[in-house]
């Protein structure tokens, strides 16, 4: 779940089970209530890029599947590695 949320830009929001409780979860989607819109705008922000980036492995997977021979060289292009 950690992971999820850091991808986001949202590490703070994940109610981590170390500290569950009924308490914890009330807090927690209040805190989530009352800052609505920060939050919204911060996935606003971020779903469009994390859609292109989903788009990276479906490009690699067909450029193998062409028989393209340059398929490293499109993987470090988009991923940056």
């Amino acid at each position: 779940m950690t992971h999820y949320f850091n991808t986001l830009g949202l590490p703070d929001r994940t109610l981590l089970f170390d500290t569950f409780s009924a308490d914890a979860l009330r807090d927690h989607i209040l805190s989530g209530w009352e800052s609505r819109g920060a939050l919204r705008a911060a996935l606003e922000k971020r779903i469009p890029e994390l859609r292109v980036r989903s788009g990276i492995c479906g490009r690699l997977m067909a450029a193998i599947d062409r028989g393209e021979a340059n398929w490293e060289g499109m993987w470090r292009r988009e991923t940056g590695n």
